[in-house]
């Protein structure tokens, strides 16, 4: 099958691992400076060109709010809608075709076909980023209790020789959906299906009808809905039983899906702690969701002085391009500051002994795990108001909490550089929210209550 894929964005990039099991003749594409350039080594054209073109449908990949204007203007340019697909229509067509199951584990991979006490947990991706990372805590916590855990994605990528180091089986497959019979069978026969992320949305109503038994755990808010659609949010009156990261994701899932029944499960981290060394850091996704030009901003705030008294960083990797030119610029002339490449999630931990304050001025963001981790090796946490975080900081008991600006951030920072005799308290006080609320003893309790069918308290 000869395709033309319409859209190089985001989009595009998270999925293009099921796209290149077909024969990808190009792309189309709106911008005019991505036009006449190459992506994954096939030209990008405008969408006028694409009658030069040989091929048998047109796929777009973007999310649905610019799926019917895209699909309009190829209309418009005389291009049969039979010949085009929505990223779904693609995936059907897929799930026809043979398994693409790769499977990774120690030893043979007998245990994953059969036996007792088998939990299959779906994360929608391998990275190091923290959903992932926490349903690998999950995992460890199930196969601490003598179950078996196995790890299914639908994409590759980092995480996968740590979770194989764990003794983990490791199953990835591009099409995990209902219409894939083999791997929907197989899926099924476990003791219990762990579902992580919105992401794996499209499933809820298949697997509340299956009868297996299973959990949905949420780690989103408001934007995630918005891009996934409402079109693949679950339909039925009751689904399988559901948790979100505290009150921002639970809020989202209320506030979209119009459901009630959804109860709080923090996740728990291991606990790593390491020596402090002064320094502010800002950790994650560069992006304008995260808010590294609000920090850098903040930073411009500051009085020489109080920038001479501490240093800051910026690490993570770039997810919009604009904004991370932007604070690559702006740092040229802010000495203090150093923007550092990505780093995995082995080499976080070890930079958190060179970390004394963690800055999270994300303007939306439900339980970030880099705070929770800060709150584990007793670093002084700065956190936005549109964090789920915040909901458990008392402000200058435990952490600080600012407002979604740069005024009220430099002044969060200026407080902590002005008062360091007074950070040891907050320090400690942080310690008991990753104590009572994240640590791996109460995220066992939680899990096991829930494949066992126990009532949760939170």
């Amino acid at each position: 099958m000869r395709i033309v894929i319409f859209g190089t964005g985001v989009f595009y990039k998270n999925r293009k691992e099921s796209v290149w099991k077909e024969n990808v003749v190009a792309f189309l594409d709106n911008a005019p400076e991505k036009q006449g350039t190459r992506l994954d080594n096939r030209m990008i054209y405008a969408p006028e060109k694409v009658k030069d073109l040989q091929y048998d449908y047109i796929l777009i990949m973007t999310n649905h709010k610019f799926f019917i204007e895209i699909n309009h203007r190829l209309l418009e340019l005389g291009i049969p809608q039979q010949n085009i697909l929505s990223y779904d229509e693609f995936l059907d067509i897929q799930d026809s075709k043979e398994s693409s199951m790769r499977i990774y584990c120690r030893g043979t991979a007998d245990e994953i076909w059969s036996g007792e006490k088998r939990v299959l947990l779906l994360s929608h991706e391998l990275s190091n980023s923290g959903a992932p990372i926490v349903l690998l805590n999950a995992a460890l916590v199930i196969q601490k209790n003598g179950y078996k855990p196995v790890i299914m994605s639908p994409k590759d990528g980092p995480l996968r020789s740590e979770i194989i180091n764990h003794g983990i089986p490791l199953v990835i497959d591009a099409w995990i959906r209902k219409k894939n019979t083999f791997l929907w069978n197989w899926m099924i026969g476990f003791d219990f299906i762990w579902v992580n992320t919105l992401d794996f949305s499209y499933l809820i109503d298949d697997l509340s009808e299956s009868g297996v038994q299973a959990a949905w755990w949420l780690h989103e808010t408001d934007i995630s809905y918005e891009i996934i659609g409402m079109n693949k949010m679950p339909k039925a009156e009751k689904i399988i039983p559901t948790y979100g990261v505290g009150e921002r994701a639970i809020g989202s899932f209320k506030k979209y899906l119009k459901r009630t029944d959804i109860q709080n499960l923090f996740y728990g981290i291991p606990d790593k702690s390491q020596e402090k060394k002064l320094t502010f850091a800002l950790i994650g996704s560069i992006s304008e969701r995260k808010g590294q030009d609000i920090f850098v901003d903040a930073i411009e705030l500051l009085t020489e002085e109080q920038k001479e008294k501490a240093a800051f960083k910026i690490i993570g990797e770039a997810i919009q391009q604009h904004i991370y030119d932007d604070i690559v610029v702006r740092s040229s002339q802010i000495p203090c500051l150093e923007i550092m490449r990505p780093l995995d999630h082995d080499e976080m931990i070890q930079m958190y002994q060179n970390i004394d304050v963690v800055v999270c001025p994300s303007r939306m963001d439900p339980m970030p795990v880099v705070v929770t981790e800060g709150f584990m090796k007793k670093k002084v946490c700065i956190v936005s108001d549109m964090t789920g975080s915040a909901g458990l900081i008392t402000d200058g008991k435990n952490g600080l909490v600012c407002e979604v600006n740069a005024k009220s951030l430099s002044e969060k920072i200026a407080w902590v550089i002005e008062h360091q005799e007074e950070l040891d308290s907050i320090r400690d006080e942080a310690r008991k929210l990753y104590e009572e609320h994240f640590s791996m003893d109460v995220f066992e309790k939680n899990i096991m209550d829930i494949i066992c069918g126990r009532e949760t308290k939170e």
